[in-house]
């Protein structure tokens, strides 16, 4: 290998040097498959309609709702998601034993 040229070797190499990332569907990455994109998304995700996008937009400006943006859209993890509702549902029952 050419010491000036350290890539050369990779670009002549068919293989990827990330093979840690592997391809699902539609050669997406992995990690893109839990990822919702979008407001309506998020809403189909919640509520099990795209028509709560409004209610999402109102969870991002007045909660801790679990979203962070990729460039001006909204984005959020299935898991991350999944959590945050378990773990109001767990807050909101102590609360109410707490009231008891």
């Amino acid at each position: 290998m050419d010491e000036a040229f350290p890539l050369q070797s990779m670009r002549q190499s068919p293989k990827s040097t990330h093979s840690s990332i592997r391809l699902g569907r539609a050669n997406e990455p992995e990690f893109a498959d839990g990822l919702l994109r979008g407001a309506e998304e998020i809403a189909q995700f919640l509520y099990g309609r795209c028509e709560r996008r409004r209610k999402v937009f109102h969870l991002v400006a007045t909660s801790n709702l679990p979203v962070f943006k990729l460039g001006s859209m909204i984005c959020a993890r299935k898991s991350v998601l999944l959590k945050w509702v378990k773990d109001q549902e767990e807050r909101h029952a102590s609360d109410s034993r707490k009231q008891a």
